[in-house]
């Protein structure tokens, strides 16, 4: 018999692409799969704009279809009975997002009562209509009564798009942990951005948030790669972390190569020699063609453009490119400032040290006659925080 799931909550609350990405894992794990888009009252975002997506995933979605695919009306395809009734393996349900898009559940309440369901609230505290425990309270209760079907269990999604940043997702966690304890209803599972998952799964999981991202910087002599990554280890420093920062010329200093690691860890650095790291950062196109190999797969590849003008070879690396050397002369009149850009951006993605650490480490690492130079290299900092941000 088919395990039915179905997934509810406020439009706007990342609920369709929960479902997707619940579905999408289902798949890539053998099983059969059918999405069932029943989001059809408040067309806010739906599974059937992603048909050829779920087509090429193996995942059979079962839509309105024919002239009315893109309709915006409350219509429901005859093939969700008979996919509620005998179709093989998981079946999840795109629920409409509020009250009157759960009515249209309620039609087949019986009929998954009687094959057996887990029901879903999906709850991002950053919505207007699910902002406070009794907006949630009765927009839960509502669902409740529209369906027929009783909600098992609470999905953490304190989201906010492309925009997330790790202290949204710090803040709005405990935020829907307060909401579910009012409800007295658990939380099944949390939707975290990619990019911070590994930060933050100890933490959601009731542990410690153990942290460690290992660092290869790479660049000209002359480009400031050993600066950065002294300020990495400095700002580590200033976290209370443990860090270790190991520096590499070529031939010459200034226009010769230079790279250096950077270890930064909430346990002790067993050793400091990294051969697989977790975020390479390249200025120079020797640099990207030495290096790129050696990256973990899934890490993070961040390119300065306006000096590399070859694509990455791998397919399996986050990869951000940035003109930062054309930005610093644009935005700041001062190209040496490039390399400030490029770690902002590092700091915004991994998450490994905070901004104003590295503001802070920069009184150590720049010698005192320098120290007016601060507020120009924070504005660069802030430009690479920012162009990093949704991504």
């Amino acid at each position: 018999m088919a395990q039915i799931e179905l997934y509810t909550g406020h439009f706007g609350s990342g609920k369709t692409e929960v479902v997707l990405n619940r579905a999408v894992a289902y798949a890539g794990q053998g099983e059969t799969v059918h999405l069932v888009d029943l989001d059809i009252v408040k067309p806010y975002f739906r599974s059937r704009e992603v048909r050829n997506f779920l087509n090429e995933s193996g995942i059979h979605l079962i839509t309105p279809g024919g002239e009315l695919e893109n309709a915006d009306l409350p219509v429901i395809s005859p093939k969700v009975l008979g996919t509620l009734t005998s179709a093989p393996g998981k079946i999840l349900l795109d629920v409409g997002g509020d009250p009157m898009g759960a009515t249209a559940l309620g039609a087949f309440a019986q009929l998954i009562a009687r094959q057996g369901y887990e029901m879903f609230f999906v709850l991002n505290p950053y919505r207007p209509f699910t902002k406070d425990i009794p907006m949630v309270t009765k927009m839960f209760h509502d669902i409740e009564t529209a369906s027929r079907l009783k909600i098992s269990g609470i999905i953490s999604n304190p989201n906010l798009g492309r925009g997330t940043v790790l202290e949204d997702l710090r803040l709005g966690l405990p935020l829907v942990q307060e909401m579910a304890n009012a409800l007295c209803l658990p939380i099944s599972w949390t939707a975290i951005t990619e990019r911070y998952a590994d930060q933050l799964v100890t933490e959601i999981e009731g542990g410690k948030n153990l942290m460690l991202q290992e660092i290869i910087l790479a660049g000209f002599g002359g480009q400031g790669v050993m600066s950065m990554g002294q300020l990495l280890a400095y700002a580590g420093l200033v976290e209370e972390k443990h860090v270790s920062w190991i520096p590499s010329y070529g031939p010459e200093m200034r226009g010769g190569t230079a790279n250096c690691s950077v270890t930064i860890s909430d346990e002790e650095v067993s050793s400091p020699i990294i051969t697989e790291p977790d975020t390479l950062i390249v200025l120079n196109r020797p640099s990207l063609e030495k290096f790129e190999k050696d990256v973990k797969p899934g890490g993070w590849l961040l390119i300065n453009s306006s000096l590399i003008d070859i694509e990455p070879k791998r397919q399996d690396l986050k990869v951000l490119k940035i003109p930062a050397t054309e930005l610093a002369d644009e935005k700041l009149k001062n190209s040496r400032v490039a390399n400030m850009i490029i770690l902002g951006a590092f700091v915004e993605l991994t998450g490994a040290v905070t901004l104003e650490s590295v503001v802070g480490a920069l009184k150590k690492v720049l010698p005192e006659y320098r120290h007016k130079l601060i507020p120009l290299n924070r504005q660069a900092l802030e430009i690479g925080i920012e162009l990093a941000k949704g991504i």
